[in-house]
This record gives structure tokens, sequence and C-alpha cells, in this order.
């Protein structure tokens, strides 16, 4: 007979994709360091209180809500993941906007200019956006497994054994995004270059120029990915709608 389907049932992915989102929204707000950048002038008597910054976050918490609510089209059908993709770019989105807005807006506050915010933004995040307009870098945390891979395949030193390694990263790393994103082969192989990015695409419809600002910020974790892989290295070019969009490349 046929063998049991061993998945599980859709209402309990459901569950543990709406837990998921609720752990990635606190832990973005946990990380957004708010009084780094809506700071009080001199002349001012308090600091930002507690209470300010929390009505802040939930400013902006509203704001993504609405944002994610306009760019539902773009989620694929069925794709349990895309979600929670669109709730970070739409979170990052939200707190660019409305802390550029407040700091400009309160004449109690110094004024930033939107490296600054996008400094603290990308750190939400787990990019490292440095205000002085450096190219952002997301935090490495899977240089060590990778390299470490790569020692006991004997990857480093076997460019064969290393193609193929990448070639299963590659593949987990697709299956663990979902159908919000694509690649197509570049060279040399096994290199890749986006073709559709969930990210890039919700930037791109949202259309200003701080969604401009924060694409970088997604191409670097992206890349992240593949940190300690030897000969990897990253890239982007424009797409035939002139949206940036990252390139992967492996020394073959």
């Amino acid at each position: 007979g046929k063998s049991p389907d061993r998945r599980p049932p859709p209402t309990m992915l459901q569950a543990a994709a709406r837990k998921a989102a609720a752990v990635q929204r606190s832990s973005f707000f946990s990380l957004l360091r708010v009084k780094d950048v809506l700071v009080p002038q001199a002349t001012a008597a308090e600091p930002l209180s507690d209470d300010a910054v929390a009505r802040v976050k939930e400013d902006i918490s509203q704001s993504a809500d609405a944002l994610i609510e306009a760019h539902k089209p773009l989620l694929p059908p069925a794709c349990e993941r895309a979600p929670a993709h669109l709730q970070m770019a739409a979170l990052a989105l939200a707190a660019q906007r409305h802390l550029l807005h407040v700091s400009a807006t309160t004449d109690e506050l110094n004024l930033v200019d939107a490296a600054e915010v996008r400094w603290v933004v990308g750190g939400a995040i787990g990019v490292v956006a440095p205000p002085n307009g450096e190219e952002p870098w997301a935090v490495p945390v899977n240089y060590v497994p990778n390299r470490l891979s790569m020692v006991i395949t004997g990857s480093v030193w076997f460019p064969g054994r290393r193609r193929k390694m990448v070639e299963r990263m590659l593949a987990n790393w697709r299956a663990d995004l979902g159908e919000a994103f694509a690649t197509a082969p570049a060279e040399p192989a096994p290199s890749c270059r986006m073709t559709k990015c969930l990210y890039t695409e919700f930037l791109h419809e949202a259309g200003d120029e701080h969604a401009e600002d924060l694409t970088p910020l997604f191409h670097a974790l992206h890349s992240a990915t593949f940190a300690g892989v030897t000969g990897f290295r990253a890239s982007s070019e424009r797409d035939e709608r002139g949206r940036w969009m990252p390139v992967f490349l492996f020394d073959s």
C-alpha cells in the first residue's frame, strides 16, 4: 500500500509560521536601537523616555503591517516561508522611514541622515551598515561551520570536492528561501545570479530613496550564507527592470 504521508498537517505549519513571525518581530524591535538615532539636542531637558521609544516602535510596527498588507500580492501561493521574508523587509523599511521622519519633524531632537538610520536598522536584522557609506556586511554566523565543513570534506584542498559541497549548499539555501526567490546559473560554475528576490521586489515596488538605501542590507544577508567558503565573493548587477540583484561567484 501507500506509505503514510509524514509531512506535518497544514494547520501545524501555519501555526509554526505565525510563531516564527512573532519571534522575528520581537527580535527586530529588541535590537532596534532607537535611542542611538533619536537623540535630544543639548538644550533638551530630558533624554528620550522609554515610553517615547515604545510609541516610536508601535508606530513602526503599524506602518510595517500596512506595508505587508499592501504588498501581499508578491507572496507566492502556499509558500509558508515567504510571509516572514516580507515581514522582515517591511519592518526594516518602516523603521527607516519613521525614524527619519521623527528626527526631521521633532525640534527637540538632533537631525540625523539616512546613513545613520540605516546603520541602526541594519543592526536590527543582523547587518553591519557603517554610517560612513562603506559596503554593508552581515554578521558571518556561518563562517565557522562552513570552514569546518570544508576541512572535514577536504574541500579546502580539492576543487572537485569543493564544487560538490557548494552545489549542496546552494540547493539547501534555495530550499530554505522558498518560492519567493530564484536563481540562474552564472560563470564560473557553480556560480549563480538571483533572478527573483522577494526583498528586492518589495523594496523596488516601495519606490522611494529609503527602499533603495536598504537593498544592499538584504543582499548582504544572502551573502552571509556562504561566509568562509574558499573562493566565494559576492557581486551585484542590474536586471532588465533596472533592479540591483545579487550575484554569487565561486571559483571553479
